[in-house]
């Protein structure tokens, strides 16, 4: 079954896939350092160059490994303009890596919320995954309430990394799921 390129979120908002002409808005959110903070992956300040880059990237991914591109969308409002970004990695461990921003005029309008319930539907809809986990910073509690609103929980109570202290949390939908001795990833959980 098609994974839908459209996805419907909330009133006035939607997943959508990645475009190039979306350089602009991808450069003033994640030059924001109240966004780009909690995220791992981002250089910052971010440059027209860096975006250029990620959509270079994307473009590769579809091409040489399109499962991995699957779930990776962006969240637009009713104008399609970028307003954030949300994705569900596959790793090697067979789980799903889930990472996401939001521009910061929309935080707290429950935007995410309903940004991650949905793709998460979609996943399970097109995929057998048995665990989805994100990484959070220790003290992003606005991150920590999206996820815990999605039925995630915390598994790690805490790793120390050189930016301080992350979480990780998991959303298992499996009866009896095996967890790993290890961490799945070491990947951040707020990425793009």
């Amino acid at each position: 079954m098609e994974v839908p390129d459209h996805v419907a979120v909330v009133q006035g908002y939607f997943l959508s896939r990645h475009r190039r002409t979306d350089v602009e808005e991808l450069v003033k959110n994640l030059s924001n350092w109240n966004i780009a903070q909690w995220l791992l992956r981002p250089p910052f300040p971010y440059t027209h160059e860096n975006a250029n880059e990620w959509h270079d990237f994307l473009e590769e991914e579809k091409t040489k490994n399109p499962e991995s591109s699957r779930f990776r969308y962006v969240i637009r409002d009713a104008s399609a303009r970028l307003v954030g970004d949300i994705s569900l990695v596959p790793t090697a461990h067979g789980s799903y890596r889930l990472g996401y921003w939001l521009a910061e005029e929309l935080w707290g309008q429950g935007i995410m919320t309903k940004a991650v319930g949905a793709l998460i539907a979609v996943a399970r809809v097109h995929e057998e995954a048995k665990e989805i986990y994100a990484e959070v910073k220790a003290h992003n509690l606005g991150s920590k309430h999206v996820l815990q609103k999605n039925g995630f929980r915390v598994f790690n109570a805490s790793e120390t990394r050189e930016d301080g202290p992350w979480e990780l949390l998991l959303d298992l939908y499996k009866d009896e799921p095996s967890l790993r001795d290890e961490t799945p990833g070491n990947s951040g959980g707020s990425d793009s």
